[in-house]
């Protein structure tokens, strides 16, 4: 079910085991926040091993700084989206 102030377009791919949408605004880009957030996901799915983990973000986004930053790697661009898919392996 989407969270308040999502759309659809945020799911994660059919072929993706788990998934979980966040959205922030801008009131806590340089606070650390999304760094913890990340790093504490990335975390929990190593230890439930899980191999890789794959999300969707616009373009222009700044948080595209912070997943390359934690290993995500651009694995594909949705056109229509104006979005980037970003994956990082944990294995």
């Amino acid at each position: 079910m989407p969270s308040a102030g999502s759309d659809r377009s945020a799911r994660p791919p059919a072929r993706t085991p788990a998934g979980a949408a966040a959205r922030s605004r801008n009131a806590t880009s340089t606070r650390g926040t999304g760094t913890v957030l990340i790093r504490r996901l990335l975390r929990t799915a190593r230890e439930a091993g899980i191999e890789r983990v794959s999300l969707s973000v616009g373009r222009d986004n700044p948080a595209v700084g912070l997943y390359t930053r934690e290993g995500f790697r651009l694995h594909g661009r949705d056109e229509g989206e104006d979005s980037l898919t970003m994956v990082v392996h944990l294995r």
